[in-house]
């Protein structure tokens, strides 16, 4: 028995050798032995037979509603100038909203009338108002020394409101900025009666003025931020430059094919940048920027992609103008209007990212109007598509648009003839662009 048992623990002994020997001979590979593994590749599996991952489809471009007439969803927000200038008299004319700007989440406007005629003479002093959406409430921020707010200048994450008509001497013209602790009266432009217009190009201040004598150059220049300002000269016809008067009034300054222009009657000048001096135009390339000769105005100037796109007016009650034609320009010599009906006029133009943004409004008779946002992202063709994003009725014409937050927001107006009561309305429509 004992001898039976022996036998067999040494078989036992034997088979145990066996396995480890076969385990050991096929002891994966490490750095370290330098021993053969096995390794099994596999490829990733994504479910598909083994084939890389598509590529994810690019979503599809949001395609903007064309609305059509939305007069009952427009909404009604006040008409917070109509304390100032009530109804029922000559002063609904300064009710004109001459400009509204969207900055730092509130809508801001103003109206006023700087005209020595009437109706509503010298209206000032005009006040700046704000429309704030989160609250919906409008608020009298600031009230200019001057006759009216005709235009609202962004540059450098400041507003800037050229001071259109001093109501106080005319040794100094005024132009106002919205700084960090609030809004601020510089009172610095010499001789300028009126300030039509205020543009930062590099680090110097231009603006455009209504000179008070002809010893003064109708485009000043500031290298000082506002502080002090001088002439600035102009070249006619390759002439020695000299004194700017340009009729006593320039208007408007504009950045066209990365230079900046000054307006006057007919013939804009360009700046050079040297020795501060300003270009005359040829007569060719002013009829064409002014739409031939029936203009003499060139107002809200905004640069969309390599062109610029603006309202061709003529000068209307002392100051004001009368809306013409709608055109772009790459730079003087390549100049085109856009084809509008013969009873559609421009009233204002937005940049908003790929959106070239028109709003215009069609006459149906005196105290109708249809008024029209029409968009497009591409104006380098020859023929422009142009989208309609909706229309409105109202009793009168809005003059001026904003937008903010996927709201458009309008101001309403009137000319000299009817002084429509709806003048001075703010009005709004949601539309996400």
């Amino acid at each position: 028995m004992k001898l039976l048992r022996s036998k067999h623990f040494f078989l036992q002994l034997i088979f145990l050798s066996l396995v480890i020997s076969f385990c050991c001979c096929n002891k994966p590979e490490d750095s370290e032995t330098g021993e053969k593994e096995t390794v099994i590749e596999t490829e990733p599996s994504n479910g598909t037979d083994n084939k890389p991952n598509p590529e994810p489809e690019p979503e599809p471009e949001k395609v903007l509603p064309s609305l059509g007439d939305v007069t009952k969803q427009v909404v009604l927000l006040g008409n917070p100038l109509n304390a100032k200038y009530p109804d029922g008299t000559q002063k609904v004319y300064a009710r004109n909203i001459w400009d509204m700007h969207a900055f730092n989440n509130k809508i801001y406007f103003g109206g006023g009338n700087s005209s020595n005629y009437g109706p509503a003479i010298n209206a000032g002093p005009a006040d700046l108002w704000t429309f704030n959406p989160s609250s919906q409430t409008f608020t009298k921020e600031f009230t200019v020394d001057d006759e009216q707010i005709h235009r609202i200048r962004e540059f450098d994450n400041e507003l800037y409101i050229p001071g259109h008509d001093a109501r106080e001497s005319w040794d100094y013209g005024n132009f106002y900025r919205l700084e960090t602790a609030g809004w601020k009266k510089y009172r610095t432009i010499p001789d300028a009666v009126h300030v039509y217009d205020i543009y930062k190009w590099g680090n110097k201040l231009f603006a455009a003025i209504g000179a008070g004598s002809s010893a003064t150059t109708t485009i000043q220049i500031s290298e000082d931020n506002g502080k002090t300002w001088r002439n600035i000269f102009c070249s006619y016809n390759n002439e020695a430059p000299k004194i700017c008067n340009c009729f006593g009034r320039s208007y408007t300054l504009l950045s066209l094919n990365n230079q900046l222009y000054a307006t006057y009657y007919f013939l804009p000048l360009i700046y050079t940048g040297n020795d501060h001096i300003f270009n005359q135009i040829t007569t060719a390339e002013g009829k064409a920027l002014y739409n031939g000769e029936a203009g003499d105005r060139i107002e809200r100037p905004i640069v969309f992609g390599d062109q610029t796109v603006y309202i061709v007016g003529v000068t209307d009650n002392d100051h004001q103008y009368l809306p013409l034609a709608l055109r772009h320009a790459k730079n003087a010599q390549q100049v085109a209007r856009f084809d509008l009906p013969e009873n559609v006029l421009p009233r204002d133009i937005l940049v908003q990212g790929k959106w070239l943004i028109i709003l215009i409004s069609t006459k149906i008779d005196n105290t109708t109007y249809r008024n029209t946002v029409l968009l497009t992202s591409d104006i380098s063709t020859e023929t422009i598509e142009w989208k309609e994003a909706f229309n409105f009725t109202a009793t009168t014409f809005a003059r001026s648009f904003e937008y903010l937050n996927g709201v458009f927001y309008f101001g309403l107006g009137c000319e000299t003839d009817v002084l429509a009561p709806a003048t001075g309305n703010i009005l709004s429509f949601a539309y996400s662009l």
